[in-house]
């Protein structure tokens, strides 16, 4: 029988690993990642990762006395052969997990067999006690360095169905890295290992590959119920798939963008704006009255400029999410629902910064989704600027 987690345990644990956070020395030089890279990394000294967004890198060399501090969760690092790590090097987490007593999290993916000597991840950048073990990769071909923080095998369990769109099933397309970005359901799964609790993704459908740099996600975080193209209404239809998901503590909810595509060329915006409104509500309704024991992580609907769709996206997505955040306001939504504002969170006039196609977020757009969903989980009300990891979330209605 698997161990439920009460909200106040959840909330508890989250924040303690957020409180501990701390400023990383002075001499470290910092290398900062938006969206990946994939030039060849050589440290010397010490360098401190920050970011959000994959090191898919084609070679790693650590000498010794070298000290690279990542975060796993933002910036997964992701090596094309097997990296060179000498006697007296050291990988640490970065300075935001010194206060983790208990939880998992893979420190670099590579192809190939690489020698990883005793005393490599430096157990002092956690507070709890730290093992390492070199395990094989979901693919059963590459090859994970993991590090497991306290007594993980009694960790709590977190069951969470992510429903939406292409925005949630996500996007790779060949020749293209660009658009190998992490979902924000993966990196969501992410954060909760990271904070001791474990991550069961539930849903119809399984995307197994995390992000283009290689990264590949846990065999228990890939189910979701993402469904390309989709629209309210069509998702609404979806209740034999529905009964496949099983019965989640949460579920996040993404979705309307496709709709607001469907009503592009609608002579009176206030009456489409009206209809897509309507159908959303129906939805989260429908998923409230499915599953009434969960919380429900909804969003707003993300910008959007789409195929040069000019000011009538745009337009649209606001006048709906100012419906939506109205019956918020108004208690008109169902108990248990929780508004995300993503779109606050991720603006689309930063073109190239939160997205790629000015639709589909890339990888800093998903990670600030991620962080901004984990936030929810933490019950922190915040404000909605896109530069914080804490940050676009709306407290519940009372």
């Amino acid at each position: 029988m698997r161990q439920r987690t009460s909200r106040r345990d959840l909330f508890r644990s989250a924040a303690a690993l957020a409180a501990a956070a701390m400023l990383a020395p002075a001499t470290a030089e910092t290398l900062n990642v938006v969206n990946f890279t994939d030039a060849p990394l050589a440290v010397e000294g010490e360098l401190r990762v920050e970011g959000a967004g994959g090191l898919r890198l084609p070679s790693l060399s650590l000498g010794p006395g070298v000290r690279l501090a990542i975060d796993p969760v933002r910036t997964p690092v992701a090596v094309a052969s097997a990296p060179s790590f000498a006697q007296g090097a050291k990988i640490a987490l970065a300075p935001r997990y010194a206060g983790m007593t208990c939880g998992r999290v893979v420190l670099a993916t590579w192809s190939g067999e690489a020698d990883v000597p005793e005393g490599l991840f430096d157990t002092g950048s956690v507070a709890g006690k730290a093992s390492v073990s070199v395990e094989t990769a979901p693919d059963g071909k590459s090859r994970q360095l993991v590090v497991t923080v306290g007594d993980w095998a009694g960790a709590p369990e977190l069951r969470i169905l992510a429903m939406g769109d292409s925005i949630t099933q996500g996007i790779q397309k060949e020749n293209q890295p660009e658009y190998g970005f992490p979902q924000y359901r993966t990196s969501l799964a992410s954060f909760l290992a990271a904070s001791g609790i474990k991550p069961v993704m539930l849903g119809c459908r399984r995307h197994a590959q995390l992000d283009a740099a290689g990264v590949q996600a846990p065999a228990d975080w890939i189910l979701h119920c993402g469904v390309s193209g989709e629209r309210t209404g069509g998702m609404l239809g979806r209740k034999k798939d529905w009964e496949k998901a099983g019965e989640p503590d949460v579920v996040t909810l993404l979705i309307g963008t496709n709709d607001i595509h469907g009503k592009r060329k609608s002579p009176d915006r206030d009456v489409a704006a009206d209809e897509v409104f309507a159908s959303w509500k129906r939805l989260v309704e429908a998923v409230a009255a499915r599953w009434p024991k969960a919380a429900i992580l909804g969003s707003t609907i993300l910008d959007r400029d789409f195929k040069n769709e000019g000011p009538v996206g745009h337009d649209l997505t606001v006048r709906i999410n100012a419906r939506i955040e109205a019956a918020y306001r108004a208690g008109a939504l169902p108990k248990g629902f929780v508004l995300v504002d993503l779109f606050k969170l991720c603006p689309l006039e930063e073109d190239g910064n939160f997205f790629l196609d000015k639709l589909h977020p890339n990888w800093k757009g998903q990670m600030a989704m991620a962080e901004a969903f984990f936030a929810a989980l933490r019950g922190l009300p915040c404000a909605a600027k896109p530069a914080s990891a804490e940050e676009g979330v709306r407290p519940a209605a009372k």
